[in-house]
């Protein structure tokens, strides 16, 4: 990762980059080995999320949601970890139709990350 990393650009409207390499200590070593877990995480992540969901059941979505959002939010992807949260909020009151809309968007922010994912690992 080279020193315009803390440059603010378009993909700091999905991840502030600054502020996840503050969170890995300013290591970007680091940094680079957490945003793969987080790449891998999301797949899992949303895998679960979408068998609680086409399951119905609204415990183990909001669990799946919930370990979703923490992977998210320890990068500083705002966008995806506020929607993960949305989804984890509609599971928890029960409400499977809110929490199926909260997935799609879901899936849309994690869509947008995916590329600055891989864009800072290879860096």
């Amino acid at each position: 990762m080279n020193d315009d990393s803390r440059s603010p650009g378009p993909a700091d409207a999905v991840l502030d980059r600054a502020a996840a390499l503050d969170l890995a200590g300013g290591d970007p070593d680091l940094l680079r080995e957490v945003l793969q877990m987080t790449q891998d995480g999301c797949a899992e992540g949303l895998a679960a999320i979408r068998a609680a969901s086409a399951a119905a059941e609204v415990q183990q979505l909001r669990q799946a949601a919930h370990r979703l959002k923490g992977t998210l939010v320890a990068v500083a992807a705002g966008p995806a970890g506020e929607a993960a949260a949305a989804v984890e909020l509609a599971a928890r009151g029960g409400d499977l139709d809110a929490a199926r809309a909260a997935i799609a968007v879901l899936e849309r922010e994690v869509v947008r990350l995916q590329p600055v994912l891989q864009s800072l690992i290879s860096s």
